[in-house]
């Protein structure tokens, strides 16, 4: 139960809570969250399920022991997974504050793309694209801790030196180390993707050298 507090703090930031917000739903004191948080507490069942419940996550989520900073900072496929649905949720159920950035100054746009950051934390950050073409993307920085991408309209191509191969809508595909494929998405397509650490919009629109290096082994998508 060591990671509760961490766990906690995470998904409660993510849902853009305060404590005392998180605390009033919860119906405990302020200070019973703060000190959840900073682990000198441990909350009981009760109050865990209650936590999960507000937070609109699995409880098995909050008392997992996993840490992202083991196995070289890699988390497992399945916390991947969990960890972009929960975004998801977040992003789908919750609007940004009205003094925080506007779209316009957190959206980007490449020659197939548009890509407008809807979550970030030096941490994590979670992107949409919005394709008006066919692009290749992924590795964009090649020390990536995670790196996941969930289609949520249309479909998009894992592509590589060994071919190419078709992803939908509501498949997820992780881009690990180490390798050399990377996505394309499709005209109209619409994708959601997990990076850790943080990365900034500009990292994603200028040319790589997985781009280059993909492009060499003759792999092509059309729209």
């Amino acid at each position: 139960m060591r990671r509760i507090g961490e766990n906690i703090r995470f998904y409660r930031s993510l849902r853009g809570l305060t404590q005392t917000a998180l605390a009033r739903k919860v119906q405990v004191a302020p200070a019973y969250i703060s000190q959840i948080e900073a682990n000198q507490r441990v909350p009981s069942l009760k109050v865990t399920r209650r936590i999960a419940n507000v937070l609109g996550i699995e409880m098995s989520v909050l008392v997992r022991e996993a840490d992202p900073r083991v196995q070289e900072g890699r988390l497992s496929d399945s916390e991947k997974l969990d960890l972009l649905r929960t975004l998801i949720m977040a992003i789908e159920g919750e609007s940004r504050a009205p003094e925080e950035s506007s779209a316009e100054e957190r959206s980007v746009e490449a020659r197939e793309f548009i890509a407008t950051e809807v979550y970030s934390e030096p941490g994590y950050s979670v992107i949409l694209r919005e394709f008006s073409g066919s692009g290749q993307f992924g590795r964009e920085l090649s020390e990536m801790d995670v790196e996941c991408h969930l289609v949520l309209e249309g479909c998009a191509r894992v592509v590589g030196s060994s071919g190419s191969r078709e992803i939908g809508t509501g498949e997820v595909h992780s881009l690990s180390r180490p390798g050399t494929d990377r996505l394309c998405g499709t005209r109209g397509a619409r994708i959601l993707s997990v990076y850790s650490p943080r990365v900034t919009l500009r990292t994603l629109i200028e040319p790589t050298r997985p781009t280059e290096t993909v492009a060499s082994t003759g792999s092509s998508v059309e729209d």
